[in-house]
């Protein structure tokens, strides 16, 4: 049975993770968070079964675990833009503690939860093995430091080369868990379907590449199994989508509407990204082959949402 530590227990993405895992018998699961109480209340409403522990960040360095996962993030893109330059202080308080770990225990591996924005604020184009980071270093704005953040999380976990360590890149997550109320485009989707209400998107066509907990949860055990490395991956779902594409397939499947307003402001907490996936497909080294397309992942998610929200 491996030992699994998360930090940031408390995201959303965590506990999509948690339920994955926690009905299998090969993992043991001790949760991190600043509210352990508020876990095992969680935990015991939505009956996960299975070896589970929630504790303080105090009891962290005393842990004997086999794996550790970083899960502290935003969560939500009007966080993000709130957050601004602390988000750096943020992500290196908890990676430093994940790695003061790992130098005193090599065997543990360390999955660090990235993003895709590590490659920089603008996507001209979809990223691929060979795209640089591009950061304005002159002029930094401040969309851009939760990209700075994730980088330098990444170049500090490649220069501990004998080091464990897997940073996983995810671009864009589509979950039926996720808050309704938050400011991504698929809850603005599913908020307007829910509330009968037409939804107001801008002009632009922009690419997206979602994957689902289920999907993820494959590439997370793929990175659990992985023989011992120290590497980044992308994540990704079989085929990503365009905006109008997958507004006029929702639309179509849940009698949902949408208008055009040319000068529409919205939440663009790491900076406008027309393309924001990747072709990198190194994560097939480790076996994740994904299940889902990003139009199919989505519609699977927003029905479950919709479920769950007509049982409240």
């Amino acid at each position: 049975m491996k030992s699994i530590a998360f930090i940031g227990a408390t995201s959303q993405i965590a506990k999509d993770l948690i339920r994955a895992l926690a009905p299998d018998s090969l993992y043991s699961l001790s949760l991190f968070s600043r509210r352990p109480e508020e876990l095992r209340e969680w935990r015991d409403r939505e009956l996960i079964s299975g070896d589970i522990v929630s504790r303080p960040y105090g009891q962290f360095i005393d842990g004997n675990f086999d794996v550790i996962i970083n899960c502290v993030g935003s969560g939500d893109p009007a966080r993000t833009a709130g957050m601004a330059g602390s988000i750096l202080d943020v992500t290196y308080q908890f990676d430093s503690l994940a790695l003061d770990y790992i130098r005193q225990h090599p065997r543990c591996r360390y999955i660090f939860l990235s993003s895709g924005a590590a490659y920089g604020s603008i996507f001209r184009a979809p990223a691929t093995f060979e795209t640089n980071a591009e950061f304005r270093i002159n002029s930094l704005a401040a969309d851009e430091f939760y990209s700075i953040a994730k980088m330098h999380a990444e170049c500090r976990h490649r220069a501990m080369l004998d080091a464990d360590i897997i940073d996983i890149r995810i671009f864009n997550y589509c979950s039926a868990t996720t808050d309704i109320n938050s400011k991504f485009l698929t809850s603005y989707i599913l908020r307007s379907i829910h509330r009968s209400e037409v939804l107001q998107v801008s002009a632009a066509s922009m690419h997206r590449d979602f994957i689902t907990p289920a999907d993820f949860a494959e590439l997370v055990r793929c990175a659990l199994n992985a023989p011992v490395c120290n590497r980044a991956i992308d994540v990704y779902s079989r085929a990503p989508v365009e905006k109008f594409e997958l507004l006029s397939h929702l639309s179509n499947l849940f009698d949902f509407r949408y208008e055009i307003v040319p000068s529409l402001n919205l939440v663009v907490s790491t900076g406008e990204k027309p393309m924001y996936y990747s072709n990198n497909r190194s994560a097939a080294d480790l076996g994740y082959e994904p299940r889902y397309s990003s139009i199919e992942g989505v519609a699977l998610e927003t029905e479950a949402a919709l479920k769950s929200l007509k049982n409240i």
